[in-house]
């Protein structure tokens, strides 16, 4: 004797529409006529009626059977900036699905014929940085004739990285090894003014700044001080609160996009160890570092006069 099993219910929700409730009331309308006037052709009507909405559910159960739904996401992804996740539509079956909507997160997505495979585009717009999931996506549909609404939740267990904000900064002030890189030049390089000691090239003696501060002061370029360029935060909850620790790493996210995107070279020191950013995966690495710290009480900061922190950072 075979044992027969109970099959879990593949929808998660099925909503009547205005033009179903119409269909189904005219039915029975029919159907109640057909009883009580026992005429041939009123039963013929109510029999095709009945096929119609049973056919309507069969072409329904099969037009959102077999389909995948697969998420890429951009590799940066900033708060309060417009990103994009690709949706990658794949239909597993031979049969052609029409008019699917897709809800992910608060974006839905309208598929009006999918034959094989087909990818669209959501915008997002986070608001914190940290580990974003998606755990959930719901499928739904009124094809055939638009009686029913068919939802269907989705598993899906998809994950991506919200990196901090960033906004124009700059360093405001630095110990002297290092160099104040306060401004960028025509040439869009950064360059910092230095105390005039003997054997400097007084040919780039800044006269103008010199004479504002009552001495003399030596352009030098960023070029001259890289080596020395390090950046730390340190995420110790004794000195910082919730609001004050967001922007302090704010301050360090953007400071380290800039002088990414200057191809300036730096290190980036971090609990237990440091990166030396010279490459987009350093970058990379870095930021999905900032995305996710919190506040803790692991990490020191030593010898931190010549390691430039948010305090050294300004926004502009």
């Amino acid at each position: 004797m075979k044992l027969l099993t109970k099959q879990k219910f593949q929808y998660s929700r099925i909503k009547i529409t205005k033009e179903g409730l119409f269909y189904i009331a005219l039915t029975f309308l029919v159907g109640f006529s057909a009883f009580n006037s026992g005429n041939n052709l009123i039963y013929l009507i109510f029999s095709i009626l009945l096929s119609l909405f049973a056919a309507s559910s069969i072409l329904a159960v099969n037009n959102l059977k077999n389909i995948e739904v697969n998420l890429k996401s951009e590799e940066e992804i900033y708060v309060k900036k417009d990103a994009f996740i690709d949706v990658e539509i794949k239909a597993k079956d031979k049969r052609k699905k029409f008019f699917i909507d897709i809800k992910i997160l608060e974006n839905s997505l309208r598929v009006e014929f999918l034959d094989k495979f087909l990818r669209k585009r959501i915008k997002v717009n986070e608001k914190k940085r940290g580990k974003k999931t998606i755990e959930y996506i719901y499928l739904s549909s009124s094809y055939p004739f638009g009686f029913l609404i068919r939802e269907k939740k989705m598993k899906i267990d998809f994950s991506y990285l919200v990196f901090p904000e960033v906004r124009p900064v700059r360093i405001k002030k630095v110990s002297s090894n290092i160099g104040g890189l306060l401004k960028k030049d025509d040439s869009s390089d950064f360059f910092s003014f230095e105390d005039y000691q003997e054997g400097m090239d007084a040919r780039n003696i800044s006269w103008k700044v010199s004479a504002k501060l009552d001495k003399e002061k030596v352009i030098t370029k960023a070029s001259d001080n890289l080596n020395e360029l390090k950046i730390a935060l340190n995420n110790s909850y004794k000195l910082y609160d919730a609001y004050t620790f967001e922007d302090a790493v704010i301050k360090i996210a953007s400071l380290i996009k800039l002088l990414f995107e200057q191809r300036i070279p730096f290190e980036f020191i971090k609990e237990g160890n440091s990166i030396k950013c010279s490459s987009y995966k350093d970058y990379i690495g870095i930021m999905e570092y900032l995305s996710e710290v919190k506040l803790e009480d692991k990490f020191t900061l030593e010898n931190s006069q010549d390691i430039i922190t948010e305090k050294d950072i300004e926004y502009e």
